[in-house]
């Protein structure tokens, strides 16, 4: 019997929970899963509700430590009666992990984000034609199936590769977003490369798109554009890309294309835009490319390219006053030298050079009387001036960029594709989230490659929660023309969630004692407004109902 009064953490988690509760995540997990031996006292659905929570605790603990992490929470609140933080082990998690991977993660996946789909009522406002890929990797330490062919592994292939993390000795799983929505981001690809992974999605993953006839358009960065994988996809698929600066021919429609030759495009979003369109063959493929031309991505880059040229001339104009104060034995060593530094030298250029004698006495001491300098050696003498035409070359690429795309019929308009480009930069805030240090996802500690792979799909549930009450809270804000204040005092009806969280900590359940109901604690105006605007699901967990 409880003799003393009881406080637990709930600070955001009923945020948290009341969204995964209006989008069923649990009831159709458990529909889908079933326990039908009765032999767990929480269910699969309830286990990954909890490791939702985890995985938006942001409380610094890693997500194996899931019993740890409920042990000062309100459990039997959150999750339900009879509940406790005991009965998240490891053993149970482990499991349910198990048993996702069993059934599939990705056709689980597909069933919860489509009921998500409907219920937050983005059939409407999502344009359903585009799929964006994209690509980022997850660092991991131990023993997993690294040494083996990708052909001999079922689940995920982990592999030594490129990391994004500029830590090249950890072993890397390669993830990708096939959604052009924040709210559907999901792992689709396991390889050592994006740029040789994309095409191998996107023939794996279109026959579970369901899209009512309508041809698909798969949007996706520079990695995209090589001459295998456009060449593969472009006979079955649509698609649009970035293509890569590095390319002579982008090089060149970057200097030749001005802005004042340029169309502006109609859409009222893309007022600040402007375009030129060139037809291209590249792979055998047929495309067209569209040179872009943004006047704040002009003027933003303007400002970086001079900062940039400045720093970098004056350390070369250094470099070339030291190397301008030795003395070489001998005119080739000089020469040598000079090759060196201009095989280096991007910045400057030197004029009126000279490799000028150094006279002297060879002996050291006082010369004898009558003795004549010899040469003893070769300097370095030139006038260093600024590449001004390198600068004005560089600084008339700025604000540019070619994006291609085989739909030569014209079946999207331009303003459309560039729409769809831009919308790339949603998936690439949601990996931004799920590698955020507060996420605390960005290394794993499992065991096995098949639960790495549920662990994935867990992190795009939680981004999935995170973005739904991010975007309800946003409407609802701006339909009741209401605000709440951000970090800085300032209203704003555009806030994150990350700092909604951070404000919500601090709220606490009590239980005085047995015989008196549970009270929240610490809550003020804004929290209870935030709480409002979220719905009946998120009020019942702060007792607002």
């Amino acid at each position: 019997m409880q003799s003393f009064p009881i406080s637990k953490n709930l600070d955001h988690l009923g945020l948290v929970s009341g969204m995964c509760d209006r989008l069923n995540l649990s009831s159709k997990i458990d529909e889908l899963l079933p326990n039908t031996n009765g032999l767990h006292q929480v269910s699969t659905g309830t286990c990954v509700k909890a490791l939702i929570l985890n995985g938006l605790g942001f409380a610094e603990r890693r997500l194996y430590l899931s019993p740890h992490f409920f042990s000062d929470k309100p459990v039997a609140h959150l999750l339900g009666e009879n509940l406790s933080a005991e009965m998240f082990n490891d053993d149970r998690l482990g499991r349910c992990l198990d048993d996702l991977y069993a059934f599939g993660v990705s056709e689980l996946f597909s069933h919860l984000a489509a009921q998500s789909y409907e219920i937050l009522g983005l059939s409407e406002e999502v344009d359903s034609e585009f799929r964006h890929l994209d690509a980022t990797s997850f660092g991991l330490e131990g023993q997993y199936n690294s040494e083996l062919n990708e052909a001999e592994v079922s689940c995920l292939h982990i592999t030594q590769g490129y990391s994004r993390d500029h830590r090249p000795d950890l072993i890397s799983m390669l993830t990708g977003s096939r959604n052009s929505s924040a709210y559907f981001a999901m792992e689709v690809a396991w390889h050592t490369s994006d740029q040789t992974s994309f095409g191998q999605t996107i023939d794996d993953y279109v026959e579970r798109l369901q899209n009512n006839g309508q041809p698909i358009c798969w949007v996706a960065d520079s990695a995209l554009y090589t001459e295998e994988t456009i060449g593969k996809i472009s006979g079955r698929h649509y698609w649009i890309t970035r293509v890569p600066s590095k390319l002579t021919a982008v090089q060149e429609l970057l200097l030749q294309v001005q802005p004042e030759h340029m169309q502006f495009f109609t859409e009222e979003k893309l007022k600040n835009y402007r375009y030129q369109k060139v037809c291209n063959s590249y792979g055998g493929v047929r495309q067209e490319w569209m040179v872009v031309f943004s006047e704040a991505g002009y003027k933003r880059d303007v400002h970086s390219l001079k900062k940039r040229y400045l720093k970098k001339s004056s350390e070369e104009h250094q470099d070339f006053i030291k190397l301008c104060k030795k003395v070489f034995s001998c005119k080739q060593d000089a020469e040598k030298a000079w090759e060196q530094f201009s095989k280096k030298c991007q910045y400057l250029s030197i004029e009126d050079l000279n490799f000028q004698q150094v006279k002297g006495f060879k002996k050291p001491g006082k010369p004898p009387k009558g003795a004549q300098k010899q040469t003893i050696g070769y300097r370095i003498t030139g006038c260093p001036l600024t590449k001004l035409t390198h600068y004005e070359q560089l600084r008339q690429k700025q604000g540019k960029f070619v994006i291609a795309s085989n739909d030569t019929a014209q079946r999207w308009g331009n303003g459309h594709k560039l729409l769809a480009y831009k919308g790339q930069s949603n998936v690439e805030k949601g990996f931004r989230f799920l590698k955020d240090k507060a996420f605390l996802a960005d290394s794993f500690f499992v065991k096995k490659p098949e639960r790495l792979e549920a662990i994935l799909m867990i992190m795009a549930l939680s981004l999935m929660v995170y973005a739904a009450l991010e975007r309800e809270l946003r409407k609802n804000l701006q339909q009741e023309k209401e605000f709440v204040l951000d970090q800085t005092k300032k209203e704003t009806q555009k806030p994150t969630m990350k700092w909604i969280f951070e404000f919500f900590r601090g709220i606490h359940c009590l239980w005085v004692n047995q015989e008196q109901p549970m009270l929240i604690l610490n809550m003020n105006e804004m929290h209870t407004k935030v709480i409002r605007l979220l719905g009946q699901e998120v009020r019942k967990y702060y007792l607002l109902e």
